[in-house]
């Protein structure tokens, strides 16, 4: 199509009669303000990285692809994560990539899998709560607080340190890390760790993370969590942790929380703003 004898069609679709310059002028100032109504308006603020805000851009996730309510996503990533589902019921063979240890089975899904969503968007109270059970539970009793905080952070977050604050988290099929090492839960992470990079997620507490033990029920949406932990690192302190309202947030400096455990995920999933994750089919 040519601009200057041709219709052209604006960002809506609609036929656009002009010619010449001054169509290809309307055009493009158009795809211009649709475009930049299409990113987020501004860097988040502290607040809203440590969970104390609500983020503006969440959705929220229904049938069947959780069976939980009231649970949101950010909107980028709720886009991504149906496609993912929607390809994981599909029957299909093994990924070209297939990081897999070579003594594992070679799987192809003949029926697909079946994911579910357990847990996505959280905010610092629900954080909090969360902190608070585990703080209070009676194992932990006797332990002193610096070893009472290190144990939780096994596998909590502290309030205000949660990925889950961004939107670009979700917990999938189980949170027991038994039930990934055989029989339909090995066959989902399988399934994961093969393709789920194909719609921009990655899982970021495994092996080569520090902190945390291997989660391998947590994933996250890189194009979007890229960003957010490259704007929390700027803005978010040990102090800023210290002073927030919960049991324990003074060892968050002592435990180096943000170095061990906020920035130190898997390599993969780490901010590289040099390279763009795909988004997958």
């Amino acid at each position: 199509m040519h601009p200057a004898t041709d219709a052209i069609r604006d960002p809506t679709g609609r036929p656009n009669r002009r010619s010449g310059l001054g169509a290809v002028l309307a055009w493009s100032l158009s795809a211009l303000v649709s475009t930049a109504a299409a990113q987020p308006s501004s860097t988040p603020g502290r607040d809203e990285l440590t969970g104390r805000a609500e983020p503006s851009r969440l959705v929220l996730l229904k049938a069947p692809y959780t069976q939980h309510d009231g649970l949101y996503l950010e909107q980028e990533t709720h886009a991504s994560l149906v496609r993912m589902f929607e390809a994981a019921a599909r029957p299909g063979p093994l990924s070209p990539r297939s990081p897999l240890p070579p003594y594992r089975p070679r799987p192809r899904w003949p029926a697909g899998v079946s994911l579910r969503v357990l847990s996505g968007y959280r905010s610092f109270d629900h954080q909090a709560r969360i902190w608070k059970r585990a703080w209070e539970a009676p194992n932990r009793r006797s332990l002193g607080p610096a070893e009472r905080a290190r144990d939780i952070l096994r596998y909590s977050s502290m309030p205000g340190t949660s990925r889950h604050a961004w939107g670009t988290e979700v917990d999938l099929y189980s949170l027991d890390p038994a039930d990934f090492q055989r029989g339909e839960g090995a066959s989902v992470h399988d399934w994961l760790v093969m393709n789920a990079h194909r719609f921009g997620f990655c899982q970021p507490y495994t092996p080569r993370s520090q902190g945390y033990e291997t989660e391998p029920w947590h994933w996250t949406y890189m194009p979007v969590a890229r960003r957010l932990q490259t704007a929390y690192v700027a803005q978010v302190t040990p102090d800023v942790l210290a002073a927030l309202p919960f049991e324990g947030a003074a060892f968050a400096g002592p435990l180096k929380v943000l170095q061990t455990f906020v920035n130190s995920v898997d390599p993969d999933c780490m901010p590289r703003p040099e390279q763009s994750a795909g988004r997958g089919e």
